[in-house]
């Protein structure tokens, strides 16, 4: 009996056994199941973002300094932490209000301008979900839909 009348006769629910090639059937059986078992359910839930941690959580800048900020992002599968993950967006805000008195780079870099004086919030959002953002509201300060926001301070001194 050749392999594609077991593989017909296995689709059916049956398996024959020949003299020479009963080993066959058994191997094709396992080999199927084991297939069958690797496909999951379908209801597999994508991976998240559970947290944004912003390091350092605060720093001081004299104007015109630089300092470097890291968003780590924190997820509900492997890989579990991704340290400046794509997708990454970064802000400035000074008391709930979007400034320009200090910038931040797409990498996190941010700088005092010359006329910053006070304590700024530095932000950075994740998308939510690791396949997209859920929707494409942008809100001020860290306040859009579909991602996940960490914060740190940056005070700025003349």
């Amino acid at each position: 009996m050749s392999p594609k009348v077991y593989l017909r006769l296995l689709a059916r629910g049956r398996c024959v056994m020949a003299k020479s090639g009963s080993w066959i059937c058994s191997l094709v059986s396992v080999v199927c199941a084991a297939l069958l078992l690797s496909c999951g359910n379908g209801n597999s839930t994508p991976r998240a973002t559970q947290s944004v941690v912003v390091s350092p959580t605060s720093a001081t800048s004299q104007n015109p300094t630089q300092v470097q900020f890291t968003a780590t992002a924190y997820y509900t599968a492997a890989p579990y932490s991704i340290t400046q993950p794509t997708g990454t967006t970064w802000g400035v805000c000074y008391q709930g209000t979007p400034t320009t008195a200090v910038t931040i780079s797409s990498t996190g870099l941010a700088e005092c301008g010359a006329s910053a004086a006070g304590t700024y919030s530095i932000f950075a959002e994740a998308p939510q979900v690791s396949s997209g953002a859920v929707c494409n509201v942008v809100g001020p300060c860290g306040q859009s839909c579909g991602v996940v926001t960490g914060y740190a301070q940056l005070t700025c001194g003349k």
